[in-house]
């Protein structure tokens, strides 16, 4: 069953924090021998939550399965609250895009089965994009805002991870901090100690990774074209929209 994104947001977030939360576990990171120029923890975890509060953007890929239902994430997020990219839930994605407040989903197949659209309706309306009511905007950048997912690694509950050693993420040096539970956060090596790769594990797996940090691109717009006649928009009108980001829960 679809539900809030909310429920995604806090999920894939949660996984960088997975000292205090039991459902990310074991975590997976090949861990080495830790290089003598490793920062203290306590400076290792300032610096990282001041890079993480100053930055202006950050890429945000993961996946996590609750309850039964498999969700991922591929969002380009940015701190004044536009953002780009695709949400899938058992395979079906649904593409977002979000400027100046306003919110834009593409009419995909999948999307169209999420949201238990009339049969038939994909012929009149894929490829096309629908602009969400103010009420469903609401929904949708409350929950999948930059603040939103980078509150829990500024937040003073990760001060209970412990160092770890060094691996190395995305090509990049970074250090391993493990929580109490097995899951780890890798944070980078370089001048910025950005996050790069949160991971839990056990029976459902779940990793989250961060990258492009202050170099998103600001999206753009869907073309006017593109967008739902008056005709398309009143077969719309009317469906469960706020769920296209769903998420586990209830």
């Amino acid at each position: 069953m679809a539900v809030p994104a909310r429920v995604l947001a806090a999920g894939l977030a949660a996984c960088a924090v997975a000292a205090v939360l039991a459902y990310c576990s074991s975590g997976t990171s090949a861990v080495i021998s830790r290089p003598d120029a490793e920062p203290g923890l306590a400076d290792l975890v300032r610096s990282m939550q001041s890079a993480v509060r100053e930055a202006s953007s950050v890429r945000v890929g993961g996946q996590l399965t609750q309850n039964g239902t498999v969700l991922s994430v591929d969002l380009g997020l940015r701190r004044n609250g536009d953002m780009t990219g695709v949400i899938i839930q058992d395979g079906a994605p649904a593409q977002i895009v979000a400027v100046a407040g306003r919110i834009y989903v593409q009419a995909t197949p999948g999307f169209l089965r999420q949201v238990q659209a009339p049969g038939g309706s994909c012929a009149a309306v894929c490829g096309r994009w629908i602009q969400l009511t103010l009420a469903e905007a609401e929904r949708v950048t409350g929950d999948l805002s930059m603040t939103n997912f980078m509150g829990p690694l500024t937040s003073g509950q990760i001060a209970m991870l412990t160092e770890n050693g060094s691996t190395t993420v995305q090509g990049q040096s970074a250090w391993v901090l493990r929580a109490a539970d097995g899951g780890t956060l890798d944070v980078s090596a370089g001048s910025q100690h950005y996050p790069l790769e949160a991971t839990g594990g056990g029976s459902s797996p779940q990793v989250v990774r961060y990258s492009q940090w202050n170099r998103v691109p600001p999206p753009a717009t869907p073309p006017a074209s593109r967008f739902l006649t008056s005709g398309g928009a009143s077969m719309m009108a009317g469906l469960a929209v706020p769920t296209l980001a769903a998420a586990s829960g209830t």
